[in-house]
């Protein structure tokens, strides 16, 4: 029996089958897809997986692909030990838990769904970290020179620090982001930079009412940013969900 795997190193569906392959002990090949330097739309692999994702299981030169799909195709070839349990409730109860992680969380990191988000937010250029170095991606976009202005949001020390060394001499780096630490080289990094680096937690009125011109100016949809709306009467269950910090910033429209 033939088992080939193309996949990812960090792709969680192709992750998902890898161990669904180890539970069952069966013995297969992987074949890397490097998706972030765009491998899955070569001609040769869409000959296997015409959607161009990973992963897809080839057993003895039969294709299958989603991850979800591939499992329960593991357990019709091989139904011992289970993945999928076979009780309708808790099979049901499974389904949920993976549907979850597979159809809510997912596609919200995947590449392409980042990327179409970037360019629908107006994003004129974009460099994925993952699939560059993003210090030599700005440069290289800047003629060497690098950003005059950076900002950032992650509150990572890699994503400060990626701020910093990717703004030009005499440029401007606003941290944003809560939380974390950041270890810079304060002569190269910022003194013969003439670099400014500032944090900002809040910002006056004013500066509130320039970002709003600056909305209706360029006419950016920001209604598409938000994820849930409240009426006044809702205030104690908008409250609570806010309180776990999962759900970014809290806007009041009066």
């Amino acid at each position: 029996m033939s088992m080939i795997i193309y996949g990812f190193w960090r792709s969680l569906a192709s992750f998902r089958v890898r161990v669904a392959l180890k539970i069952k002990a069966m013995e297969f090949d992987e074949i890397p897809v490097d998706i972030l330097h765009g491998e899955q739309f070569e001609p040769g692999y869409a000959e296997i997986n015409a959607e161009r994702v990973v992963p897809t299981l080839v057993h003895d030169g039969y294709s299958v692909f989603q991850s979800l799909a591939i499992m329960e195709y593991l357990d019709d070839i091989q139904p011992s030990p289970r993945l999928i349990p076979r009780d309708a409730r808790e099979r049901a109860y499974a389904r949920t838990l993976a549907l979850v992680a597979a159809a809510d969380a997912h596609p919200l990191i995947t590449p392409r769904v980042c990327n179409h988000l970037a360019k629908e937010f107006g994003a004129d250029v974009l460099i994925d970290p993952g699939a560059e170095d993003p210090v030599a991606g700005i440069k290289e976009r800047t003629h060497g020179l690098g950003a005059d202005l950076a900002l950032d949001t992650s509150g990572t020390s890699e994503g400060r620090l990626a701020a910093v060394r990717g703004t030009r001499a005499w440029g401007t780096v606003c941290f944003v982001g809560e939380g974390g630490s950041v270890t810079l080289e304060v002569s190269p990094d910022m003194l013969r930079k003439q670099l400014t680096i500032i944090g900002s937690w809040t910002f006056s009125s004013d500066i509130q009412a320039e970002c709003a011109r600056f909305v209706v100016d360029r006419k950016i949809a920001v209604d598409r940013l938000f994820t849930h709306c409240w009426q006044l009467e809702q205030a104690e269950e908008a409250y609570r969900l806010f309180d776990t910090q999962t759900s970014g910033k809290g806007v009041f429209l009066m």
